[in-house]
């Protein structure tokens, strides 16, 4: 998390989480994902 700006995507700074492992049955692994959110979208407390 960042509440530095970030260029117009991020005008307020963000908030990144990683989604976790995904591994089918098979042990394969497939990928992953980081979601970027928005720090203004994030409610306050």
């Amino acid at each position: 998390m960042t509440t530095r700006p970030l260029g117009p995507r991020f005008p307020h700074g963000l908030f990144a989480v990683h989604d976790g492992e995904n591994t089918p049955g098979d042990g394969d692994r497939e990928g992953t994902n980081f979601k970027l959110v928005r720090l203004e979208k994030l409610p306050r407390s």
